[in-house]
């Protein structure tokens, strides 16, 4: 098993090394315009000398992760590789890869110890305009840093038009939001903490969307629905977009262990058995109701308890009262109900049928609030 895992980490990071190097070359010809040549017996990109060019390896081995080193013929001209405490220019490439690239103009993947570590490598040749070889372009991938963070690795994530995404990332994401974990290549990853979800849909009807299963909606613990604005609204929208995204004038507002502390604090905000039962009452209704035809779950009960909580603690409260659960049920539950197609060719909607449950339900006599 050993061995089979150690074979799949050196194919990741061939397949990690061969991306890198094609990404490095599009780069390279993306900020450098021209040829390469050599000029005075120093290596070219167009006008900018390739020769202790620092800045190019070091931009591309931060954005890639890899060791980068550009070779004019057989010797390292620019390389990010450190050795002694100085970086390694002016040492020659193996006799193996000479022959291959320089030699025969192929491409040349195999794998070298870099400064203690094992690299899997990709290495190009570099032509000038005439197409005669004059140099290389490598790049090497660390075997023991494959997992890099993506997106997900965030303590607040945001999922843009969710349901144009493919159900295998939706699959992804789910995994995410259930287990607080990802998976990568059999590998499980725990996620950072505070971690969360926001999403935006476009509605199903539009083309190229994948409605989001149950299971999947059933773990938001809010959906809001946002229509156009109002015209102040959409003028205030103009005004923030006129010199500036927002974006760039946003500020923490909280310490990521300030908020912890928060989350920690809502467990010691009380329930009482009323309005446990009034969560459930209005919960169970959903499932009798005759146009629903999944009702919720008691994940949505769970979730609804937890969601006030929250709130409570927002308002400087120690308890939960019946206005929070008010408030907070028709964001909380509509999306975990399954109308029957019937009530949606009526054009009945699920929030309709939770304010319709709230309202036939007895609310419960605010008890005293002295523990």
């Amino acid at each position: 098993m050993l061995k089979e895992i150690t074979e799949s980490m050196k194919q990741m990071a061939t397949e990690k090394a061969k991306g890198d190097l094609a990404l490095s070359s599009t780069y390279i010809d993306d900020v450098m315009s021209g040829d390469w040549q050599v000029k005075n017996n120093k290596l070219y990109k167009g006008q900018t000398q390739i020769n202790g060019n620092e800045d190019i390896v070091d931009l591309l081995g931060e954005k890639t992760g890899d060791t980068i080193t550009i070779f004019q013929g057989d010797t390292r001209v620019a390389t990010n590789v450190m050795k002694n405490g100085e970086r390694a220019v002016g040492t020659q490439a193996s006799s193996e890869v000479i022959a291959a690239v320089l030699k025969k103009g192929k491409r040349f993947y195999g794998q070298a110890d870099v400064a203690g570590s094992s690299y899997q490598t990709a290495y190009m040749p570099l032509k000038d305009q005439n197409g005669n070889i004059i140099g290389m372009l490598y790049t090497g991938a660390n075997q023991s840093i494959l997992v890099r963070p993506g997106p997900i690795m965030g303590n607040i994530v945001l999922a843009d038009e969710i349901n144009r995404t493919s159900p295998k990332t939706q699959s992804a994401l789910l995994e995410a939001m259930e287990e607080g974990s990802v998976t990568v290549d059999g590998h499980t990853m725990q996620l950072a903490d505070p971690f969360f979800v926001m999403a935006t849909q476009n509605p199903v009807e539009y083309e190229g969307t994948y409605p989001l299963p149950e299971a999947q909606l059933d773990r938001f613990l809010f959906k809001l629905r946002m229509g156009y604005p109002s015209f102040n609204e959409e003028l205030d929208v103009l005004s923030l977009q006129e010199k500036s995204h927002p974006i760039e004038t946003l500020e923490p507002i909280i310490a990521k262990e300030d908020f912890i502390c928060l989350q920690r604090e809502v467990q010691n905000v009380r329930a009482d058995d009323s309005i446990k039962e009034y969560i459930v009452e209005i919960v169970q209704k959903t499932r009798q109701h005759p146009s629903v035809q999944l009702g919720v779950s008691p994940r949505g009960s769970i979730a609804l308890m937890k969601a006030a909580q929250a709130y409570a603690l927002l308002h400087h409260r120690d308890y939960v009262i019946p206005d929070d659960i008010q408030y907070l049920a028709p964001f909380t539950l509509p999306h975990r109900m399954m109308l029957h197609p019937e009530a949606k060719f009526e054009g009945i909607q699920a929030e309709a049928i939770v304010r319709e449950i709230m309202s036939a339900v007895k609310v419960p006599v605010q008890r005293s609030s002295v523990r």
